[in-house]
């Protein structure tokens, strides 16, 4: 197991992450980011383990497929709901 620190306005949080997201490629995903709902907060950007996003120049999450490891660790702490997971069907069709 291991440990991811955030810190927060009241003081840090340490959420446990399993070691394997570090590591290797979890499962092809793709990652639907609704950028109405994103308010930029960052959380999901402090959560991924692969800095597979980031915040663009209008503080919207952004997404880069080539590091994304499909972890879900993004979408589960979203506070916002702005993010979504969906099976990478055309890498699923190449293999």
């Amino acid at each position: 197991m291991g440990w991811l620190f955030q810190q927060r306005p009241g003081g840090w949080r340490v959420l446990p992450v399993p070691r394997i997201l570090f590591f290797k490629q979890v499962r092809s995903m793709l990652v639907s980011i609704n950028r109405q709902w994103c308010k930029g907060c960052g959380v999901c950007v402090a959560f991924c383990p692969k800095q597979a996003l980031r915040l663009d120049e209008d503080e919207k999450a952004t997404w880069t497929a080539e590091k994304c490891i499909g972890c879900g660790m993004c979408e589960r702490y979203c506070p916002d709901l702005a993010i979504e997971l969906q099976d990478d069907k055309s890498k699923e069709a190449q293999a």
